[in-house]
């Protein structure tokens, strides 16, 4: 090793020395208290920071520091997220799904028991929601019917879609 990557070691692990706790800290947040996801968290946060070492400016107070790994950490574990999320073990009746995503597709309302099933954990105002979606309702009228702007009944859809499948996968 040349004197340049001694450097840009310890100037890294003189880094990771500072902001340790405050990293370890919220990937335990983020992975609200399990330990085997919080560590999946860390090691990503990790090799965030190194791949983005360069773009650290020199001389940062330690507080600029710490926005800085904030701000790669939790991009870190988003990007994480969404890499785990494609994957699906749901025993979910994926035409259901597609009639949440998309309401040309045909409606779930007449299995009452099913769909209890799955608006287990969803809010009041998700549970409504998630009624007017099996029925087969676009975002246009899922806004109308429930008084919000479409943009907020889009991301109302996405939210409900994202909580079933996070259910099943718990319950599984």
């Amino acid at each position: 090793m040349t004197g340049t990557e001694d450097n840009r070691y310890a100037e890294f692990d003189g880094l990771i020395a500072r902001h340790r706790k405050l990293i370890e800290r919220l990937c335990m947040w983020w992975a609200s208290g399990e330990s085997n996801l919080s560590a999946d968290y860390l090691q990503e946060c990790y090799m965030s920071l190194w791949e983005h070492r360069d773009t650290l400016r020199p001389g940062s107070t330690e507080r600029q520091e710490a926005s800085w790994v904030v701000l790669h950490c939790r991009s870190a574990v988003e990007h994480y997220r969404r890499r785990v999320s494609v994957v699906s073990f749901l025993p979910i009746d994926e035409g259901l799904i597609e009639t949440l995503s998309d309401p040309a597709s045909a409606p779930y309302a007449d299995d009452e028991g099913y769909l209890d099933s799955l608006a287990q954990g969803l809010t009041r105002r998700e549970r409504q929601a998630f009624r007017l979606m099996a029925k087969g309702y676009s975002n246009r009228e899922l806004a109308e019917e429930m008084g919000i702007k479409s943009h907020s009944a889009r991301q109302l859809r996405h939210l409900i879609i994202k909580k079933i499948r996070n259910n099943h996968i718990k319950q599984k």
